[in-house]
């Protein structure tokens, strides 16, 4: 079940990433010649597009109301470093994320650079995204079944392993 929820969720943050991976470089695009320009009109709509998605997202949420019991005490930070200290799986999850978000920002940032600077094309990123996207969401319907398969930790671990191998691959035919 976990599986099937990440997935989902992983298909909804896919979905999401349409506004900036597509709308970011079409807009970018028109404003070649001046690009500072471009870079904020571009952040602006997609701040607006965001804002509303967001809002759309939580208008007709309800917070649980969850009542203190007389022992509670408040939580301190000593106490999440104890938490990590304890849990091995917990700091493994805390430090891939961390691993994730730094090579995510890394490949945002560079994508824009590579394809106005060396490739100076952007629609072609919107064209990379467009096409990427449906890899994707193939990949996260088909995500649980192998999950049962596999395991949860197998398939991470081949997950992993197959992610390495795509950008050594990557790697060494940059050399070539």
């Amino acid at each position: 079940e976990r599986a099937s929820l990440s997935s989902f969720r992983g298909i909804g943050s896919i979905l999401g990433s349409i506004v900036p991976l597509v709308i970011f470089p079409l807009i970018l695009s028109g404003f070649e010649n001046r690009l500072s320009t471009g870079y904020t009109v571009s952040i602006t709509v997609c701040a607006v597009i965001g804002f509303i998605s967001c809002f759309l997202c939580y208008i007709f949420t309800e917070e649980r109301k969850i009542t203190k019991s007389k022992n509670s005490r408040p939580v301190k930070f000593i106490d999440a470093l104890h938490v990590i200290q304890k849990n091995r799986a917990f700091l493994c999850m805390c430090i891939h994320g961390l691993c994730q978000g730094a090579a995510t920002s890394i490949t945002s940032t560079m994508s824009s650079y590579m394809y106005s600077d060396v490739y100076q094309n952007l629609k072609l990123m919107s064209m990379g995204s467009l096409i990427l996207m449906p890899f994707s969401l193939v990949f996260l319907f088909i995500a649980p079944k192998f999950t049962k398969k596999m395991g949860l930790n197998g398939f991470i671990r081949f997950s992993l392993l197959a992610g390495i191998a795509a950008y050594a691959g990557l790697f060494a035919m940059h050399l070539m």
